[in-house]
């Protein structure tokens, strides 16, 4: 049976976290996958061995808040797959329905980051559903049989989301993942600028 990890494992897998940020912007989304990082050491160090969190982390928040390199963190740091809404969608709309559900299949099995979502181009199955909506579906049954944790970087909404994407698709992605909310003022518009 799954039980707690000791509370000192818990704070040196966040300070282990912490350490190798050094030099990256603490941003909120830093924290958070900070924050996040001893549910994904441990399930992929001891899987079963102890109780972890089997929520993904839904990081929402607008333009240049250092999601996507929190995201990148904990993928290089958790051995997480990370994939890019955009180039789903791309692979769907140039080489085909079958080869978008190759690429999504090779994931199923894998904890994976889904970056970007809601930034991809539109584009539609024959069946006039979103291949996006089909692979957060995918991922949600996967889950709830006690497959991978799924995470989602956006820019959208949980409104936006659903709008999106269905109502469907939005209760299930709030029910397999945690929102984080980020909020702020874009890093790239208020980066300081290099003195001369």
């Amino acid at each position: 049976a799954e039980h707690k990890p000791p509370p000192a494992m818990v704070d040196k897998i966040k300070t282990t976290a912490r350490t190798k940020a050094e030099g990256l912007l603490l941003t909120p989304a830093m924290g958070a996958v900070i924050n996040y990082m001893p549910s994904v050491v441990l399930r992929s160090r001891e899987p079963n061995k102890y109780a972890t969190d089997r929520k993904g982390l839904l990081m929402i928040g607008g333009p240049g808040l250092g999601k996507s390199i929190a995201a990148q963190f904990m993928a290089a740091l958790g051995k997480i797959e990370i994939a890019a809404a955009t180039d789903a969608a791309r692979i769907f709309a140039t080489e085909g329905e079958a080869a978008f559900y190759e690429f999504t299949r090779a994931l199923r099995k894998q904890e994976t980051i889904i970056d970007d979502l809601g930034a991809e181009r539109e584009v539609m199955s024959f069946g006039n559903s979103s291949p996006m909506a089909d692979w957060l579906q995918d991922r949600y049954s996967a889950w709830q049989i006690g497959g991978p944790v799924t995470h989602i970087v956006t820019n959208l909404s949980p409104e936006q989301i659903g709008k999106k994407y269905g109502p469907r698709v939005l209760d299930r992605v709030q029910e397999f993942t945690t929102p984080t909310p980020l909020a702020g003022k874009s890093l790239r518009i208020n980066k300081p600028q290099p003195q001369e």
